[in-house]
């Protein structure tokens, strides 16, 4: 008996050992352990006692770096993490950030990326639960999505968790289980924040059979006042229902009805979302009934169970709120306090950039989005310098994930740069969380005038058809050098705007250390005009400003 007691500490240390000091590791898409020859990426310990960092096996880029204090060789779901952990798509560009804290709890900011760059999800983690279960998501153009989260880890939401001869109720490991005792039936629902005008409710229900083969109905009440007013949506065996009581009187829309998308064996995604005017109602991703949207009493939702010793299992219960009006609705980096935006040129490699003061001027915070090759990344920066006569400043990047560009491909032109009659172009992003979205625009006009707004000898007047959004954007002539920057227009007149002349630009280079003005003349005077957007779009910026 003492050998096989010692046999089996041994073995214990050994596995403790194995999964919490684990030098190389080989894992599958999914996280699960594999050999090297089929493996998705490895991961190695680069630095003792918890610094690891993982890399994708196809190109050996990165996938993973942080600290994980209980690494395990088999799952990587039951890895115990640390401090910010980061993670990576196979361009290189970041995927999420999460932080955790020494114990190895949810703490903090979490955020996951697209892979253009843009934010897809933001959290701020209290005690391993979302902020009063909210969080915020993002679309690809940066449209706002409020989101209620219950993940059932515990039961933060109040929910009623009574016992009696009627009904049970507990939530644990990340479900709620739901029993009816009797005929009567039971019910478990809260009180959600959410406007229900413009929605989604879905949430995972499985199914349980009672001693007599018998399976519950089970489901979904929403917009719940009371119980005279209240929506409902139901599943059984390969059966589903639809219906509201409004002010005690039933108004059935689909009773009973078979489908074969219920699942008796495995979870059941129940789903209603709003589509225009119209609200569906799917289960596991396939839509069983529509109808015109209604009107709601309440804003309670939950769960409601049928049967005589019947039990049913509930887990993630997601509200997602499409018109929250939080933050603008199509920030591109998805941002909830973007006050405003403007458009600015790169003028230096290290990450100088140039726009109108007006644009950062009364700023708490700067991004700026550079779309290269079809990616969009977004980058924090800050003031270097402004010129408040002449309406210019010079920003730069302060992002430890830019890395300098290896060149700028136009030049400065201040001599014999205005001649009234001449063609003239400008790149930038009006109304670009108005409505006109985040893709570059362009357009072109003449040069009016060698002077600006009421004889300003700063500036000159063009017909280059500006908007909102515009301001800070290059003028740029038919040979691709950069003439001057927009920074006004008349709004009681057609197609007047008006932009700083470059030498003002250029003066304002000249105080800034570590810049050169650009000077690749030549490099886009032989190219058309759409060349010359091509290459001049990587090099102009939408600014975000806080």
């Amino acid at each position: 008996m003492y050998f096989l007691n010692q046999l089996f500490t041994l073995l214990t240390l050994f596995v403790f050992f194995t999964k919490s000091n684990a030098q190389t590791a080989y894992f599958d898409k999914y996280g699960k352990a594999t050999e090297e020859s089929s493996a998705y990426y490895k991961r190695e310990l680069v630095n003792p006692p918890s610094t690891y960092r993982s890399t994708y096996i196809s190109n050996n880029a990165i996938y993973f770096e942080g600290n994980i204090i209980s690494a395990s060789t088999t799952d990587e779901t039951e890895n115990v993490f640390a401090g910010l952990c980061k993670w990576y798509y196979k361009s290189g560009s970041i995927k999420q950030e999460t932080n955790y804290s020494t114990s190895g709890e949810l703490d903090g900011i979490s955020k996951e990326y697209y892979e253009s760059g843009k934010l897809l999800k933001e959290i701020n983690y209290i005690n391993g639960a979302p902020e009063n279960n909210f969080y915020t998501e993002f679309d690809i153009d940066g449209n706002a999505v409020k989101v209620f989260f219950e993940g059932f880890e515990n039961n933060s939401n109040d929910w009623d968790l009574y016992s009696s001869n009627e009904s049970e109720a507990s939530i644990k490991n990340g479900e709620m289980r739901l029993k009816s005792l009797t005929e009567k039936g039971t019910s478990r629902y809260i009180n959600v924040e959410s406007d229900l005008s413009d929605f989604s409710i879905e949430t995972n229900i499985r199914l349980v059979k009672n001693n007599k083969g018998a399976y519950a109905i089970t489901g979904l009440i929403f917009g719940f006042k009371d119980w005279d007013n209240y929506w409902y949506f139901t599943i059984t065996n390969e059966r589903f229902s639809v219906g509201q009581i409004f002010e005690g009187i039933r108004n059935i829309k689909v009773n009973n009805d078979y489908s074969s998308d219920v699942s008796l064996t495995e979870e059941n995604k129940l789903k209603i979302i709003t589509n225009g005017n119209r609200l569906l109602f799917s289960i596991n991703g396939t839509v069983q009934y529509a109808l015109n949207q209604p009107s709601f009493a309440g804003r309670n939702v939950g769960y409601v169970l049928y049967g005589k010793q019947v039990e049913a299992v509930y887990t993630e219960l997601i509200i997602k709120e499409f018109s929250s009006g939080i933050g603008s609705k199509s920030s591109p980096s998805g941002s909830s306090n973007v006050k405003s935006t403007g458009t600015g040129v790169i003028v230096g490699k290290e990450g100088f950039i140039t726009t109108n003061y007006h644009v950062i001027e009364n700023n708490s915070s700067i991004e700026v989005d550079i779309s290269q090759d079809g990616i969009t990344k977004t980058y924090k920066a800050k003031v270097v310098t402004v010129d408040k006569a002449n309406d210019l400043a010079i920003i730069k990047i302060e992002d430890t994930s830019f890395s300098p560009l290896t060149e700028i491909p136009y030049a400065v032109k201040t001599t014999n740069a205005i001649e009234v009659g001449a063609t003239a172009y400008t790149i930038g992003y009006p109304l670009a969380l108005s409505g006109m979205g985040t893709e570059v625009k362009f357009t072109d006009g003449k040069i009016s005038a060698k002077t600006g707004y009421d004889g300003a000898l700063n500036s000159f007047q063009t017909s280059i058809p500006v908007q909102p959004g515009n301001s800070g954007g290059p003028i740029f002539n038919k040979n691709g050098e950069l003439i001057g920057i927009i920074n006004a227009k008349i709004s009681n007149a057609d197609n007047v705007s008006y932009g700083i002349k470059a030498n003002n630009l250029v003066s304002l280079i000249e105080t800034v250390e570590g810049i050169m003005t650009p000077s690749n003349a030549g490099l886009l005077q032989s190219k058309s005009l759409e060349e010359q957007i091509k290459v001049l779009s990587n090099y102009v910026v939408l600014i975000k400003i806080r």
